[in-house]
């Protein structure tokens, strides 16, 4: 998980605060905070469903390292649109060999979601199922799908725990994610 608080204002930026935290204390996180001069992004590398590693990493930290060296050679004045296009090259230039596995089999693909902020233009862009909050007014852009999802989740665990099942238990082995997850990489 990442997150930043700005101040921002005419050719302003200035970063009041920052945090990241991995999953399994901090190791091999597959989310970052990206800063330059010109942009400010907090990427959320996808969490690995596949069993394929990238340069020796998941597919989500993977997909974060590529995003870095992408943003950093971006011009400061590159629109919403032509950025993610940017993005997205690098990413399907980083499959080499494994475009066609990757294409077949959606659960081996390297992805995340960003959530960006560019100086030169003063906007916040939003690629994926990210959110923010500017001056107290939320702004968030949600995959149905993953609501849906997360009640079944929540409602299997729920039943789990009633037959018996302690909290440890289910935090040592998560049955309502290893139950959804063939769901969740058909909606990938």
């Amino acid at each position: 998980m990442g997150c930043f608080t700005l101040a921002i204002g005419e050719g302003y930026m200035e970063i009041i605060e920052s945090y990241i935290e991995g999953k399994l204390n901090n190791k091999k996180c597959d989310d970052g905070l990206f800063i330059n001069e010109k942009f400010i992004a907090v990427i959320d590398g996808v969490t690995s469903k596949g069993k394929l590693l990238w340069n020796g990493m998941k597919s989500g930290e993977f997909a974060k390292e590529i995003i870095y060296k992408e943003l950093d050679s971006l011009d400061e004045q590159i629109d919403a649109y032509n950025a993610i296009e940017r993005l997205n090259e690098a990413i399907r230039k980083s499959y080499g060999d494994n475009y066609e596995i990757a294409k077949k089999q959606v659960e081996e693909r390297i992805s995340a979601t960003i959530i960006i902020f560019s100086k030169f233009k003063n906007e916040i862009w939003i690629f994926g199922d990210c959110q923010c909050l500017v001056n107290g007014k939320y702004f968030n852009n949600p995959k149905v799908i993953d609501k849906i999802l997360s009640e079944v989740r929540s409602l299997y665990i729920d039943l789990e725990m009633l037959n018996g099942k302690s909290e440890e238990d289910i935090r040592n082995n998560d049955t309502g994610r290893n139950y959804i997850l063939p769901l969740i990489k058909e909606t990938m």
